[in-house]
């Protein structure tokens, strides 16, 4: 431990070089690490079903972790670039543990939000401190460095198109019970009868009209009856939710489409010509797409400021709902009736998405998997494993790329199965949990989508 730390403070007398033994211990709790957070997401079924939370909850579970685990990780960085303490690695996977531990034996919502908080805290201390003692224990090879590092980061992580799209199908079916929820508190009180604020001496049966117009009953208080705008509110709260998914499936697209990557080909009524680069296609709908997001939140911000100082009852001020809602109304149906038929046109790729996931060396794990299951240790699986990706990035290639003699070159326990163990269709195949990327979750998914869809069309026809 004494030389490790000596290398990382940059002790003067000890010779410059790449610190493998640090790098594989680095990338090692990096797999760790993201293996415990994998947990979360996973576990959000059993948290609904047992706990009978809503989805404004699992939403709640989802903001608390990502803002640990993100928005303190620059605080950290800062900290740790001034501070050095290669010790808090330690510190970081200890908080991870212990918020797991929490997350294990939480009774109630709060234990849970507290949980995972907690597993995000550790996220944060943790990577800002291993990226910089990776780049430290690079030798100058810092490229190389941060790809191994990376290789623990990407284990186990292999998923399909159809699961990565299924995740936004997920996301929409959310949004559209968040409509369903917000139209029913809408029909629930009519505010007719409510005069200007007092009522109205007139003998109206106000249960009959509100029957008659669809809504559930009558507003029970006359001065609420015209005084709040909530219901549009919420609505341009949906709507802005809504608006964010689809941005957050452009910025996707725009990604899948350039030539970095690309993934996907969209059809050319939803493109339009480069003014400059004759060879080049704008998505332009998923960049109006990711646009117009930023426009409704503007609407749902000016219904917001719009009410905040108004006292009761109905002020001029009230006449200012109309063009906001109204616009996020039209502003959203425009998007949902251009993103239909270009994901209905959109061409994948699949050669493409192949080859960059087979670059990426996800099934690495799955090669050190092999090994330990042929009797080599873990530590020593996964340092061999690391030096057989430092040797495949030096040469452009993969690991399924090797032949046999070439993997035999590395040890001897490698034999012809070594190809299925690391085949990247079995890799994702093996992981059969629940509402994972094998393919008969997703085809389990799929299903359970169409039967919301079904129910939603029925309950609305």
């Amino acid at each position: 431990m004494k030389s490790i730390l000596i290398k990382l403070k940059g002790h003067p007398h000890v010779q410059k070089g790449t610190a493998y033994t640090i790098l594989f211990a680095m990338g090692f709790c990096h797999l760790l690490n993201d293996m415990i957070q994998s947990v979360i997401p996973a576990m959000y079924p059993v948290l609904k079903d047992n706990f009978g939370f809503t989805f404004a909850q699992i939403g709640i579970i989802t903001l608390v972790f990502q803002l640990t685990s993100s928005v303190f990780q620059p605080f950290v960085g800062q900290y740790a670039d001034r501070r050095p303490q290669p010790y808090s690695l330690s510190a970081g996977m200890c908080f991870t543990l212990t918020g797991l531990l929490l997350l294990a034996f939480a009774s109630n919502f709060f234990l849970i939000l507290l949980a995972v908080a907690i597993i995000g805290c550790g996220s944060s201390v943790f990577h800002p401190e291993a990226s910089r003692v990776a780049q430290i224990a690079s030798g100058g090879r810092k490229s190389l460095a941060q790809s191994i590092f990376q290789v623990g980061g990407n284990g186990g992580s292999a998923i399909t198109f159809g699961h990565a799209l299924m995740a936004y199908a997920s996301m929409l079916l959310r949004d559209l019970q968040r409509f369903e929820d917000a139209t029913a508190r809408m029909d629930s009180q009519c505010p007719l009868g409510s005069g200007a604020l007092a009522g109205t001496t007139y003998p109206l049966d106000r249960q009959f009209t509100a029957e008659k117009l669809g809504f559930a009953a009558p507003c029970a208080n006359s001065l609420d009856g015209v005084s709040d705008r909530d219901f549009c509110i919420e609505l341009a709260n949906a709507i802005s939710i809504c608006m964010m998914h689809l941005s957050r499936l452009s910025e996707e697209i725009i990604l899948w489409c350039s030539w970095e990557f690309k993934f996907i080909e969209l059809d050319d009524a939803f493109t339009t010509g480069s003014s400059i680069m004759p060879q080049k296609k704008n998505p332009d709908v998923t960049e109006l797409i990711r646009g117009k997001t930023g426009r409704v939140y503007g609407d749902l911000n000016t219904l917001l400021v719009m009410m905040k100082g108004i006292p009761l009852a109905y002020n001029k001020d009230m006449q200012e709902d109309k063009e906001a809602i109204f616009d996020a109304v039209d502003t959203l149906e425009l998007c949902l009736k251009t993103v239909t038929p270009m994901l209905d046109t959109m061409k994948t790729i699949p050669v493409n998405m192949r080859r960059a996931a087979a670059k990426g060396f996800i099934n690495a794990t799955d090669c050190a998997d092999y090994l330990t299951k042929k009797g080599m240790p873990f530590r020593d699986a996964y340092k061999l494993t690391g030096c057989m990706v430092s040797d495949c990035i030096a040469k452009d290639k993969t690991l399924e790329e090797l032949t046999l003699d070439e993997f035999k070159g590395y040890s001897a326990l490698f034999e012809n199965d070594i190809y299925d163990a690391i085949d990247l269709v079995k890799c994702c195949e093996g992981r059969t949990s629940y509402g994972g990327p094998s393919e008969a979750s997703v085809n389990n998914q799929i299903a359970l989508a169409n039967a919301q869809l079904d129910a939603w069309e029925e309950k609305n026809a």
